[in-house]
């Protein structure tokens, strides 16, 4: 069932990003527990986008294939907060969510350039820590 929701919401809100801008299906996980979770993730050439259904909750990811490590992960909140300087208080993916990435798709892309993403990274790290600091004082 976890799959079955992220492919809905995929096909609902963000079919875009495999129909317009070609990102391939690369990997996928699902498992039974707590209610069923998993994980479908696309990649371009610089960029991998993760959709995670945990806990019954959606959450949307963004890593450089190049500069970020194996397994680290940074959430769409953090990257609206670079693109616009606005602090979310979630990082679910709600449709609100779902239509700022459409609409800001392409600088999001940008960012992830090989000649933009070790910065990107950087930033993304320290916004990370300062969110970690509001919200564990």
């Amino acid at each position: 069932m976890s799959m079955d929701k992220i492919l809905e919401y995929l096909l609902k809100n963000l079919s875009f990003i495999y129909n317009q801008y070609e990102f391939k299906f690369v990997d996928s996980m699902t498992s039974s527990s707590f209610g069923g979770d998993g994980y479908l993730t696309l990649r371009s050439d610089y960029i991998e986008i993760r959709i995670t259904n945990d806990r019954d909750q959606l959450f949307l990811d963004f890593r450089s294939t190049e500069f970020d490590k194996d397994n680290e992960w940074h959430s769409v909140d953090l990257i609206k907060q670079l693109i616009t300087g606005i602090i979310d208080d979630t990082s679910m993916l709600n449709d609100d969510i779902a239509a700022s990435v459409k609409e800001n798709f392409s600088r999001i892309r940008k960012l992830f350039d090989l000649e933009k993403a070790t910065d990107t990274v950087m930033q993304l790290r320290k916004l990370e820590a300062e969110r970690a600091k509001r919200l564990f004082k």
